[in-house]
């Protein structure tokens, strides 16, 4: 998974070389068999000289990779390879990370599918990047590039080796391709489709942090959330406290609860903690935020003082379902004793990186399967009621 300062850097960095009228190189990592530090569609950029921008390994591989990519932009052919890092010696570095990658490493012209999918992936847009494996290594893997609009064939597909074949594959991988688009994937993946190999690279819309509150406790909260990739938006309608210093990179909206429908924008894709430290500005954002039903939702304070904001909603007759409020997260955060604002900040973010991605926020140590596999919140708190015991 790539966050979206590195699809930034990534796209900089490409815009710049093709600026200069130079071709770099892709790496793209495909596959993980056990522990990896990357995941699939990871992505280094090479430049013809040899200069990475991002990452694939934890460094260890990026030398070696920067070699093999300037080479493939010397021959001007791409090609696939694999590490196995679970060996005790990798070119006598003693790596021993315990799992194994395939990764593919391409010239990047300025024309191509692949560079095309990175513009995609950096402006936010839903895309998918289909790229088929043929059998016979000598024949260049095919892409095809699908939006949620229209799909774009482009010059590979020329180069099938048997259109016919391709024409029954590409009609399975289509419909692949349609339903990672419609769904809520947020991983690249490598799929066996009518007996080809298959890489499904993902760009989703970037993912944004919408605060309601700009007090103390939201400075780093929505400082640390934009290290990660997040655009936050932070509503509060006091200068005061919602202002360019305080908050330098993020959109700040001045807006008071009667004003929420026509200003504020949540997307079912969207993240929301509201920390207004105003009960009435809570309950108000509340219940904006349930009617749109975001992908996360979560409320500072303790439990008591989320029963009291229901129940002044209960009273008026606006209380929603126990459905919609059993999804607020309250009190919001990963337990790990988070005291003041920095601290409480990185609980919050803990838990929304591991609800985007399915993972139940334990102890790694505690957790039996891979590093990257999911768990669920059920099996997280058996993990936690078995260390008690």
């Amino acid at each position: 998974m790539i966050n979206a300062r590195e699809l930034a850097a990534l796209h900089s960095a490409m815009s710049r070389s093709h600026a200069a009228g130079e071709t770099p190189a892709v790496v793209t990592l495909l596959r993980v068999d056990g522990s990896a530090y990357r995941r699939p569609g990871a992505k280094m950029l090479v430049q013809p000289d040899g200069v990475t921008t991002c990452m694939i390994s934890g460094g260890c591989l990026e030398p070696e990779l920067a070699e093999i990519a300037k080479d493939a932009i010397a021959q001007g052919t791409g090609r696939r390879v694999r590490y196995d890092l679970s060996e005790d010696e990798v070119w006598g570095l003693g790596l021993g990370c315990g799992g194994a990658i395939d990764l593919y490493i391409e010239p990047l012209k300025h024309d191509s599918e692949a560079a095309k999918l990175i513009e995609l992936q950096a402006a936010g847009e839903r895309a998918v990047l289909a790229t088929v494996f043929p059998e016979d290594e000598r024949h260049a893997p095919l892409h095809r590039l699908y939006r949620e609009t229209a799909a774009y064939a482009g010059r590979d597909r020329d180069r099938a080796p048997n259109s016919a074949a391709y024409d029954t594959a590409f009609s399975s991988i289509e419909g692949r391709a349609r339903e990672l688009l419609a769904g809520d994937f947020e991983t690249s993946r490598l799929e066996t489709i009518a007996g080809a190999e298959v890489f499904f690279d993902l760009s989703r819309p970037v993912p944004d942090l919408v605060l309601f509150g700009g007090g103390a406790g939201a400075v780093p909260l929505a400082s640390y959330a934009e290290r990660l990739g997040f655009a936050v938006t932070v509503v509060d309608p006091r200068p005061a406290v919602a202002n360019r210093e305080s908050f330098p990179s993020a959109t700040i909206v001045a807006a008071h609860p009667e004003q929420y429908r026509d200003l504020v924008e949540i997307a079912p894709h969207s993240t929301v903690v509201i920390m207004n430290h105003h009960l009435e500005r809570d309950r108000e954002a509340l219940v904006f935020a349930l009617e749109r039903k975001p992908a996360y939702l979560g409320m500072l304070g303790p439990r008591r003082r989320f029963e009291k904001v229901l129940a002044a909603l209960e009273v008026e007759g606006r209380r929603p379902p126990a459905e919609e409020t059993g999804r607020v997260q309250n009190p919001v955060g990963l337990d790990i004793g988070a005291e003041g604002p920095e601290e409480i900040a990185i609980s919050i973010l803990a838990e929304i990186l591991a609800e985007r991605r399915g993972h139940g926020g334990a102890r790694l140590s505690d957790k039996r399967a891979g590093i990257h596999e999911r768990s669920s919140v059920a099996e997280t708190a058996a993990i936690a009621t078995a260390g008690e015991e």
